[in-house]
């Protein structure tokens, strides 16, 4: 799986060179967040082709460190 990466106010994704480690058997999809130490990442969509997974995430950097981090899908409403 390939993670592009945006933070706002940018319109473009950039690829992610580093491992977002995802829980085991979790398949992103659009409106999941991944809570890392200091980042968020709201995944805005997701696509899938020959060479594999691609996820579009929106950054959003926090101000103090979390402890945890953790991966919330979508709640259906």
């Amino acid at each position: 799986m390939k993670f592009y990466v945006r933070e706002l106010p940018q319109k473009q994704y950039h690829y992610l060179s580093s491992d977002i480690s995802l829980p085991k058997n979790t398949t992103p999809k659009p409106g999941d967040t991944y809570h890392d130490y200091w980042t968020d990442y709201h995944i805005d969509r997701v696509t899938y082709s020959k060479d594999g997974l691609f996820a579009y995430a929106t950054k959003t950097e926090l101000q103090k460190r979390r402890s945890n981090t953790c991966y919330r899908k979508k709640k259906k409403i």
